[in-house]
């Protein structure tokens, strides 16, 4: 039955024609899924990852004190926030948007819907 369910899954990416599908077998289902040309096992995948971890950094911003009041004041000139305003931004605190959101609503009087 479990098997069933996992093939459901994988025929509705299969279906859709994701150019790409990281495939993440189960102990019951590794041998018995086929994978298309443009899909990837969780295995090779983080393979490549591993190699790529020498060429790419990630590189962090840089947040100071200063850095909230910046974005205070980008969000009174720049996106017009005023004190009752509702400021709706789709982001998460683990993007520098998500801090912007958060100081330039707050700072001059506005609200954040989430």
């Amino acid at each position: 039955m479990k098997w069933a369910k996992e093939q459901a899954k994988r025929s509705r990416v299969v279906d859709a024609q994701s150019p790409l599908a990281i495939v993440i077998p189960t102990r019951d289902s590794y041998l018995s899924t086929t994978l298309r040309e443009s899909d990837i096992s969780r295995h090779d995948f983080l393979d490549r990852a591993r190699n790529y971890r020498n060429y790419k950094e990630p590189k962090g911003i840089p947040w100071t004190l200063a850095t909230t009041y910046k974005a205070g004041a980008d969000g009174w000139c720049h996106m017009d926030v005023h004190n009752g305003d509702i400021v709706a931004w789709p982001t998460n605190l683990g993007w520098m948007m998500g801090r912007w959101l958060i100081y330039a609503s707050l700072l001059n009087g506005g609200s954040v819907a989430l």
